[in-house]
């Protein structure tokens, strides 16, 4: 094989316009799941407040109780 094939053989072929919305697409995708992520965390940090509340108090089955009218 020549020099002038070798050469040819070994560059590495990547596009880097494509590299770069692959980069973007990934720093979007980051970026919703971190907003997923938090979000969950908090809804869990909600549901266990109203849980944890409620058990010592009974406050939401009282309330319920007014609007459903057991």
């Amino acid at each position: 094989m020549s020099k002038k094939n070798r050469r040819q053989f070994n560059q590495p072929q990547y596009v880097p316009a494509a590299s770069n919305d692959l980069a973007a697409e990934y720093k979007i995708i980051r970026h919703d799941l971190l907003r997923v992520v938090g979000l969950n965390i908090f809804f869990l940090a909600a549901v266990l407040v109203l849980y944890y509340t409620n058990h010592a108090s009974g406050y939401l089955e009282r309330w319920f109780d007014k609007i459903l009218h057991f």
